[in-house]
């Protein structure tokens, strides 16, 4: 029987530039090139370094892909992670990260030696669910969170309080509370 050479499943890999949310996002990175995948994980030239110890210990199987970080008026030339940064940075942060998805597509579809077979992207890198379904394939959502913090908003979404009729157009919903004093 002549020997079989096959190619391991290619997943693309998009971490929010935050050290919580990428470092566990390399963790897991790390435990699936272990299990024999082949990844590719986006990080830009200021994110680079936190990359490399995932990249030395996975040197056949972990490779980045290195992009320029999109340009956003309200980020400073050079600021390319949130960390040390005001909460609000957060909202900009995710979408400036959404010009990535062209240049990221164009990079998935070159790929025919090595095809992507699936996205992992942390849940602020919502611009990668299009992305996935432009390249063909599955978006699994990674969150650094635990279950509670990501089940109630979650939750939250999927079964909106609707607005009794007769409220007014203010956008609050008011309750009617009866304080007793026994």
């Amino acid at each position: 029987m002549a020997p079989t050479t096959s190619t391991p499943p290619h997943v693309l890999v998009v971490p929010f530039p935050a050290q919580g949310h990428a470092l566990p996002l390399y963790d897991l990175a790390s435990l699936l090139a272990a299990r024999g995948l082949r990844l590719t994980v986006v990080t830009t030239p200021a994110n680079a370094a936190q990359l490399a110890p995932l990249l030395a210990a996975h040197p056949d199987s972990v490779h980045a892909l290195t992009l320029p970080f999109p340009s956003h008026p309200s980020i400073p030339a050079g600021l390319e992670n949130i960390s040390n940064c005001p909460p609000y940075y957060v909202t900009v942060f995710i979408h400036a990260l959404a010009a990535l998805q062209q240049p990221i597509l164009a990079w998935a579809k070159s790929q025919s030696a090595h095809p992507v077979v699936a996205v992992i992207s942390d849940f602020f890198c919502g611009w990668t669910q299009p992305l996935a379904a432009d390249i063909g394939v599955p978006r699994v959502v990674f969150t650094p969170s635990g279950v509670l913090g990501t089940a109630v908003p979650h939750s939250l979404l999927r079964r909106l309080v609707k607005r009794p009729a007769g409220c007014d157009d203010d956008g609050f919903v008011r309750i009617n509370l009866v304080i007793s004093h026994y």
